[in-house]
């Protein structure tokens, strides 16, 4: 299924709709308007109720250095301190002009 790319941390965000704070970056070649795209191994932090979260599905047509990249289709899950599950991460604000399947 096709969507936009992730490239924004901000424009991530957790089941409680609270942006990303930072983000581990793997990726460092592939930019996009806003960014560097975001792959499948990045961990994303965030400063409320879900402190980490991890990507499970990326795209299936699309890699970076060998790695899916995220986009606005893509599952992930947070985690709260205790590595309990808080709900699933979703791409709120793509890339506007790059599209991954």
């Amino acid at each position: 299924m096709s969507g936009n790319a992730m490239a924004l941390t901000v424009g991530v965000v957790d089941a409680a709709s609270t942006p990303a704070t930072s983000r581990v970056p793997v990726n460092l070649r592939v930019h996009c308007e806003s960014g560097l795209v975001g792959v499948l191994p990045e961990v994303m932090t965030f400063s409320a109720t879900t402190t980490v979260g991890n990507w499970v599905l990326g795209t299936v047509r699309v890699s970076i250095n060998g790695l899916p990249a995220i986009n606005t289709v893509s599952a992930g899950t947070g985690y709260n301190a205790s590595g309990v599950p808080t709900g699933p991460l979703r791409v709120q604000q793509p890339s506007t002009r790059l599209s991954a399947t």
